[in-house]
Formats: C-alpha cells, sequence, structure tokens
C-alpha cells in the first residue's frame, strides 16, 4: 500500500561546472554491472546543482539519479528549523504531531544512521519552536526560517500537483551550498487519503521529507525511506538511506560553521515581500511523495525536470 512526495528545488548564483567524463565512466560502470545481474553496494540519490538554464545539464544514470553539478549541502554543522503554529485542521492533524513526526523525523535519520568506526551524520538540529509564517520563502536581503508547514489550501493545484509533501531547497547554483529549506504538507490530499484508506501516518511523510531537506533525492528501489512512494508505518531506514546520509553529512566532512540561524538570521514572521517578486529565480522539479498505491511496482522519478518543463506524477486512478 503506497501513496507520493514532491520537492521543487530554488537556485541562486552562477553557472555549475562539472566534468562530464567522470560521469560518463561511472555510467558505463553502472551500466556493466547491472548486464552482469549485480545491483550496487549502495543505491541512493544526492541531489545535484544541475538542469537550469546556464548550468551543468542533469545526466541521469542507470539508478536513475540525477548527476552533472555539484552536490548539495548544508555549510553549518546544526540546523534550525520551526513549525507552522496552526496545525492541519482539514486532515486532522495537530501541530503537536505535525512537531513530534518532525523531531521524530531528524532523530531517525540520525540515530540510525551507522557510517562505520562507531561514528555518525555530522549534524544536529535545534527546533526554534512554533511560529506565526506559514509560507514557503527565501529571503536574500532579510532574516529567514527553514519551516515546516501543512497547507489546507494547496498552492500548487493548477500546476497539477497531486502530492502529499513538497520540499523546497533554495541554493547556491555555483557551489550547490544550501540556503534555506522549507517542508510543504498537502492537507487536502491527506484527508483524501485518511478517508480512502482510513487511516494516515505523518511520520513515513516527515521522514522522507526531512531526508530531502538533509540533501537525499529520490531513491529506485522500493523498500528505502526515499522511495517517491509514501508506505504506511515505515518508519526505519534502510542501509541504503544510510549510505546516503552518511554521504551527504559525512562524519568528516568540513563545514563552514557551527551556528543554527537560518542565513540573515532568524525571523518568525513572513517576508511582506514575495521572494519570486523580487527577483530570486526558482526552479521546479520532482522531488515528490505520492499519494500510496494498491498494487506495488517500479517507482522511478528524475530530479531536474524544470520549469517548462515539469512533469507532475500523480496519483494512480
Amino acid at each position: 500500500m503506497k501513496a507520493t512526495f514532491f520537492c521543487k528545488r530554488t537556485e541562486i548564483g552562477g553557472q555549475v561546472r562539472g566534468s562530464f567524463a567522470l560521469i560518463q565512466v561511472a555510467i558505463g560502470a553502472l551500466g556493466a554491472a547491472m548486464m552482469l545481474g549485480l545491483r550496487p553496494a549502495a543505491a541512493y540519490c544526492r541531489t545535484a546543482a544541475c538542469g537550469p538554464k546556464g548550468s551543468v545539464p542533469c545526466v541521469t544514470t542507470v539508478e536513475g539519479c540525477e548527476v552533472g553539478g555539484p552536490y548539495l549541502y548544508w555549510p553549518s554543522t546544526c540546523i534550525g528549523f520551526a513549525v507552522h503554529d496552526g496545525g492541519a485542521p482539514l486532515s486532522g492533524f495537530t501541530t503537536a504531531e505535525i512537531e513530534s513526526a518532525a523531531l521524530r523525523a531528524f532523530d531517525t535519520w540520525f540515530n540510525q544512521s551507522d557510517c562505520g568506526n562507531e561514528s555518525f551524520p555530522r549534524f544536529q538540529v535545534e527546533y526554534a519552536g512554533r511560529i506565526s509564517c506559514a509560507k514557503h520563502e527565501y529571503n536574500p536581503d532579510g532574516p529567514n526560517v527553514n519551516l515546516i508547514v501543512a497547507e489546507d489550501s494547496w498552492p500548487y493545484v493548477e500546476s497539477g500537483s497531486e502530492a502529499i509533501g513538497l520540499t523546497t531547497v533554495t541554493y547556491s547554483r555555483s557551489s550547490g551550498r544550501i540556503l534555506d529549506a522549507d517542508v510543504e504538507l498537502n492537507a487536502t490530499e491527506i484527508a483524501l487519503e485518511r478517508e480512502a484508506f482510513g487511516s494516515f501516518d505523518m511520520a513515513p511523510l516527515l521522514l522522507h521529507e526531512v531526508g530531502h531537506l538533509l540533501g537525499l533525492a529520490h531513491s529506485p528501489r522500493d523498500e528505502s525511506v526515499m522511495d517517491p512512494f509514501y508506505h504506511e508505518g515505515r518508519q526505519n531506514l534502510t542501509a541504503d538511506d544510510v549510505a546516503g546520509v552518511c554521504d551527504a553529512m559525512s562524519p568528516g566532512r568540513k563545514t563552514e560553521t557551527s551556528s543554527c540561524s537560518p542565513v540573515n538570521g532568524f525571523s518568525a514572521e513572513c517576508s511582506a515581500a514575495s521572494p519570486t517578486a523580487r527577483g530570486v529565480p526558482q526552479s521546479a522539479g520532482g522531488c515528490s511523495l505520492r499519494p500510496r498505491r494498491s498494487t506495488p511496482g517500479p517507482s522511478w522519478l528524475s530530479l531536474g525536470l524544470f520549469v517548462g518543463l515539469v512533469r507532475r506524477l500523480r496519483r494512480p486512478r
């Protein structure tokens, strides 16, 4: 029984430069392994800064990962986040339930990830509490917040998205440095899922979305937390999930700071101006968690499909 997450990438800055020769070698090696009937030791995908006009184009590997630019990374050892103090009345979830599921998700990504030699991913989390701001945004000239918010009125309906969760990551195109990350939960679709199946567990949804926030893209494997379909009751990481977060947040990674504050400081209030109206370029790509489906099957969702070329995966009928 499965349901889909959607993730959007917002890009700031200059061009991405990469080595296509190395990419082709990697793809060739994976292809040879597939022909021999072998599975790669780890099948996880990281989010890469590739695809939009003016940067390195995305190349899809045989495992379904988009590569071509620098991988996204957090510059600090600490990630601060907040939860909108409004709950999700339409879906029946309270702020406290969303809050609890979010904290458990971060805890799971850290404590279930043994990176070897008794080491763990190098990140910590600071919860800033409940705030009044209820919209995704990135303010390049003022304070910000990494936000988790439930949307009773889903703002992406016109684009055809029926996703139950969407993670927007804002980053520097030239380096992959993450500037901001917001998680939006589609309360309307969650309510439909709850009505159709009699239940809905918030924990697997936020476990998946926090994986995107940490820098992971969708996995080609059904059993992974980062599979793009929602799985009721899924609360444990697979070996591939662990390998992914241990790569994105490696124990030995070098960071620029240990501050938990967002770029330009923290604010519990939304900005008066729209980031898009202020000239911040935005690009959308497939990173969605789809509603559950009754018949299991392979699920492939590529990152790097940008505005004008966006493909939405809808709930199976």
